[in-house]
Formats: C-alpha cells, structure tokens, sequence
C-alpha cells in the first residue's frame, strides 16, 4: 500500500503473477471497502514482488515507484502524474550493491516528507542514508546507525505510529507481540525513546504490514 496521489490516503497495490501491478483508489479513507472507481495498471513487467517498494522520495506526497535490480542498482521512477495508469515520469539510479531486497526499506526517519533508504546488515546493525536531494540521482546524504541486533529482517518494520511525520521502528517478536519504538529525535544515530506494545498474537511477520 502507498499514496499515490497525495491526499494522504494510502491505495491498495497488488503485484499480479504476470508482472502487472494494479492499483485502487482509497476513496474512503479507513471504511470497508474503501476502494472506489476503477483499477489502475500502474506497471509491467514487475515478475518478482519482492524487489518492488513504494516510497515518497521527493516529498511532494505522491509515492515513487522503486525496483531493486539482479545487479544489484536501486532504479526510481517519479510520480509525475498521481493515481493514473502508468503514471511514471524519468527514472533515477538511487543505490548500488543492495544484493538482498528483503534488508531493505524506505521510511521517513526526519520528518521531512522525504523517505530515508534503510539497510538490515548481516550482523544485525540497521544503516540509514538521509535523503538529502530528494528524487535525485544518488540523493542519500550521511549514514547514522539506526539500530542494532535486528538479525531478522523479516522482523523489522517501519511506520509512523504517532502521526508527526517521522517513523518508529517496529518489530515482530518470536512470540508474536509487535514492539514499536518512538522517534524522538528525526534522522539521528539510535532515535528511538520509549517502546509500546501494539499488538499480540502475531507469529508470523510476513503477514504484518
């Protein structure tokens, strides 16, 4: 799920078995079925889910799309025209050497509106580049160590719990309880204050989202 228009509600995506991703419209916000109009066929081509993210680099609101490919090369393409078929404009090489799609995630740790690219290390340490320059080729400016022991990727998760713009850190325990840590202090080396429980009885982290 990710905003593709704006307005601050997140549309529901699906990455179909062909490659084609479809979108549809959140016309009303937190309902049942809040879906309205019609699907949109936002790409193609797009075989393996796991390398596909959504992330609002520029800050302008409107999420990009981002694939992560074999070789390794981050690619972006802007979302020039909102929640429209095929809505994307230029692209951009956004990172190299991320080899694994499943240690990687975009967030907004500042509160700038632009989201951070995040890296899950092998030895547990969570690596995050500050988005500097926005959708730009290579935008990321300093690295801040973010977090430590988190050798789980499928685990750790971030989002914007409080609602003031900048993402906690939140992961699913081995004996399901989800914990999400405060962002206190924005882009900084280990932000995190106080953590909550939000939730239990969740076991299996690949169905949190």
């Amino acid at each position: 799920m990710a905003d593709l228009d704006g307005d601050g509600r997140k549309e529901f995506i699906s990455v179909q078995p062909n490659g084609d991703i479809v979108a549809w419209y959140n016309a009303l916000g937190f309902a049942e079925m809040p879906w309205g109009g019609d699907s949109k066929k936002i790409g193609v081509g797009f075989t393996d889910p796991s390398r596909v993210f959504f992330a609002d680099l520029s800050g302008d609101g409107k999420a990009e799309i981002i694939v992560l490919q074999p070789d390794g090369v981050l690619t972006a393409w802007y979302n020039a025209l909102g929640f429209e078929a095929m809505p994307w404009g230029a692209s951009k090489t956004i990172g190299t050497g991320f080899s694994d799609p499943a240690r990687i995630r975009f967030a907004d740790l500042s509160g700038d509106g632009k989201a951070e690219i995040m890296s899950i290390q092998p030895d547990g340490t969570i690596t995050a580049w500050y988005n500097a320059l926005g959708f730009e080729t290579m935008p990321w400016g300093a690295a801040k160590t973010v977090g430590t022991g988190f050798t789980e990727p499928s685990r750790v998760l971030f989002a914007d719990i409080s609602g003031d713009g900048k993402a906690e850190i939140v992961t699913v325990q081995p004996d399901g309880t989800v914990t999400a840590w405060y962002n206190a202090l924005g882009f900084e080396t280990m932000p995190w204050g106080p953590s909550a429980t939000l939730g239990a009885g969740f076991p299996e982290p690949a169905r949190v989202l």
